[in-house]
């Protein structure tokens, strides 16, 4: 069984010097002074072959280096907050991310499950496993973010049921030696002082043929909740420090080599949750139990690619070494054991702390081979391999129960899981008098999961008997097939329109605690998929100046994949089907020379169109019907920015700010549950480039909106309340300064 790997995402995507911005292909992007431009275009890799953004026949949002560094990116949730239909209702700290796309979510937690979103670095897919959950990396010298909508199994399998997230990073120059160092402070208002800083080198070892590209960084970001219980102020606070790698081999004009290792120490010191019913960010405070998050994560690549002339062969090879543990002290264990051989009428206050941890050891392994030329086919063919070893579990020791139970422990679940899948697929395109793209492809899996269990302690098995535990093996086998279709038109070059048709899919998984303790649930729960139809046209006008791209979806979603409350445990189980429909824009407008506007939004729709009984949540135990909603998936979406850019002297100075809107969403299905959303923010960012070095101040959250980024239920065991309602809200106005220097 693979427990929820408690790690989100991170993003420090910082590129080298500004330059002006020039507009994007159907990207809310002010710029496409990257690597990855033919003539005034961005060219994308999406697709696993280069590509014009405007031909991909699919929503797609491609982030250049100088937009990210003009945004100020520095993590995922800088990304999220300007992307439409894209979404984070996370219920925890920076690395608990839960990422959503076109509202293909039914939580705030995502649970022990597999993600919707999958994330890959490079080629590198980085959460690949079931029940793995979300990498948190933060990313630095970062070439693009490509941010793909809709679902992308037909190419990168299972875990992408809603769309993929991908970050491509830059690549050794054996040519040039170059570097960039860049330091920041900031400070929170009713918190504390953070500071970050990273450093990048190229050096080529051997001109035209050996280069090393290395960088370095550390973040370190103040909390600003307090914890009402200790009296301890700003306990929000997180610490993370990394580097990545790359020896670039440049063998022949033919063949060429790619050895990268990435590392990433991560420590998220609480989860940041705050009383709900706070009205602004000065009464935030943290009950009860106190909570941690430490992570590692080791990740060493090989790509291998070798042009044939007409098709190249590309290998990637991946090792990544995880360990995560969760920490949780003072927690609820204590007064709900007192409470249960009490029968509830005598609960007691006491001591109990709770380690969760989850190690991975993922080994992958992708062939492909696709068409070169510039004729009408063109195709791709490929393999997939994954081998998979995890071990998780959780372990409560309260040593003040040991005078009632005879010994301390409450919990003793121990776990170690087996993932191996094996996946075919493969693409073709033909191009009609060079206006048309006729696409399909197809992608077949064969999953399978082995999971041994030993569980022990007092809840899971109601048993006094410290020696009582019980064992368990599950195994569950998946083959999943995962198509899709596409028509683009292309009028001229600078206009498209496409029809797409895809599905997406995500393994099942089993349920550590059936059976165990008396616990009602199902051993194990099945697979999702759902089937995204969506048109969209992308256009670039007057000269280039206008870029824009409007899409509308419809998503067939069933066998919905849930976390859900059952016997004083959770479990995850399937709840019948649901339809989400939606319209998004991108647009990015450069009006003069020296002012640009950017917008997008997304307006969307979803609906439970299955009944389905018996569903316990927080909420309670529930039915679902035709017509409710589906919970955590906000309906509107907004955001937009303005920058300008002029010379003062030979001193290139820019002024930015930015906007967004989310709107409501809820805990639990049909607006019932905690409330949150329905909130504002904007950005502000003024620079000075002055050749080498580049100076930017900024304010963050400007107007210190308290906005509740994301909620959780109160929940109780008869009279006990296990934990609080909570919120989770943005951070305060953070007022800093960047400094950067290029060599």
């Amino acid at each position: 069984m693979h427990m929820r790997y408690l790690c989100g995402t991170a993003l420090a995507l910082l590129a080298a010097t500004a330059q002006p911005a020039l507009a994007a292909d159907a990207a809310a992007s002010d710029s496409t002074e990257t690597k990855e431009l033919v003539g005034n275009e961005i060219i994308v890799t999406a697709s696993k072959r280069e590509q014009r953004l405007i031909d991909v026949p699919a929503s797609i949002v491609a982030v250049t280096d100088v937009d990210l560094r003009r945004r100020g990116a520095t993590e995922l949730r800088d990304i999220l907050a300007n992307t439409a239909g894209v979404n984070n209702p996370s219920a925890g700290a920076r690395s608990l991310a839960n990422i959503t796309i076109r509202g293909v979510t039914t939580g705030t937690v995502s649970g022990i499950r597999q993600n919707t979103v999958q994330q890959l670095y490079d080629d590198i897919p980085l959460d690949p496993t079931a029940n793995a959950g979300t990498t948190n990396l933060r990313l630095i010298d970062v070439e693009r973010v490509e941010v793909l909508r809709g679902p992308q199994g037909t190419l990168f399998g299972s875990g992408s049921l809603a769309g993929a997230l991908r970050y491509v990073t830059r690549k050794p120059d054996v040519d040039t030696a170059s570097g960039r160092i860049e330091g920041s402070v900031s400070f929170t208002k009713d918190g504390g002082t953070n500071g970050s800083g990273q450093a990048t080198v190229n050096i080529p070892l051997i001109p035209g043929k050996l280069a090393l590209r290395a960088s370095g960084y550390a973040f370190g970001d103040a909390g600003w909740v307090d914890n009402q219980r200790t009296g301890r102020k700003d306990e929000n606070g997180s610490e993370t420090y990394g580097g990545r790698a790359t020896l670039h081999w440049q063998a022949t004009e033919t063949f060429q080599a790619d050895l990268s290792w990435l590392y990433q120490s991560i420590n998220d010191k609480a989860t940041g949750g705050s009383n709900y019913d706070g009205p602004d960010h000065d009464q935030m405070t943290i009950g009860r139990v106190d909570t941690a998050f430490r992570g590692r994560n080791s990740i060493v690549g090989l790509n291998l690619k070798y042009d044939a002339g007409s098709f190249t062969v590309t290998s990637q090879s991946t090792y990544h070494d995880r360990k995560l543990r969760y920490v949780s002290q003072n927690g609820y264990y204590f007064p709900l054991v007192t409470g249960i051989l009490s029968g509830f009428q005598n609960v007691q206050e006491g001591y109990s702390s709770d380690i969760s941890p989850n190690n991975g050891k993922i080994f992958t392994q992708e062939l492909r081979i696709a068409s070169s030329g510039t004729g009408p086919f063109k195709w791709t063919v490929g393999g997939f391999y994954l081998d998979a070893d995890i071990t998780a579990g959780q372990f409560a020791r309260s040593p003040d129960l040991v005078p009632i139970l005879g010994g301390d422990n409450v919990v003793d679940l121990n776990i170690k899981g087996r993932q191996i899948e094996y996946a075919g697929f493969g693409e073709a395109t033909y191009t009609l008098g060079d206006k048309i793209d006729l696409s399909a492809g197809v992608r077949v899996s064969r999953v399978t999961l082995r999971n041994d269990v030993r569980t022990g302690g007092f809840l899971p098995v109601f048993s006094l008997d410290p020696a009582a535990y019980v064992n368990q093996t599950f195994n569950q086998r998946n083959t999943p097939v995962t198509p899709h279709f596409s028509i683009t038109w292309r009028p001229t070059q600078d206009l498209s329109l496409y029809a797409a048709a895809a599905r997406g899919y995500r393994v099942g998984g089993i349920n550590v605690t059936s059976g165990v303790g008396g616990r009602n649930t199902p051993r194990t729960y099945g697979s999702d998929s759902l089937w995204n139809y969506e048109v969209g046209i992308k256009g670039r006008l007057f000269d280039g100046r206008l870029d824009f791209a409007l899409a509308g979806y419809y998503i067939d979603w069933k066998d919905i994949q849930v976390s859900l409350v059952n016997n004083i445990g959770n479990y995850t189980g399937n709840a019948g089907r649901a339809h989400l429909y939606g319209v998004e824009f991108e647009g990015t407008a450069r009006l003069t020379d020296h002012f640009t506007l950017g917008a997008a939004f997304n307006f969307a729709s979803n609906e439970i169109a299955q009944r389905t009984e018996g569903l316990g949540t927080a909420a309670g135990v529930v039915t679902v019907v035709p017509g409710d909603k589906l919970a955590a998936s906000p309906e509107s979406q907004a955001n937009g920015f303005a920058e300008y850019r002029f010379d003062l002297g030979k001193t290139q100075v820019y002024a930015r700010i930015a906007a967004r809107y989310v709107g409501p969403a809820y805990t639990a299905f049909n607006r019932a549950g905690a409330r949150f959303g329905d909130y504002g923010a904007a950005d502000l960012r003024i620079g000075a480039d002055f050749g080498r070095f580049e100076l930017v101040g900024f304010i963050n959250n400007l107007t210190d909106s308290a906005g509740k980024t994301s909620a959780g239920d109160a929940t109780f065991a008869g009279p006990v309340l296990l934990s609080e309602k909570v919120a989770f809200r943005l951070q305060p106005r953070t007022i800093g300064l960047t400094v950067r220097a290029n060599f």
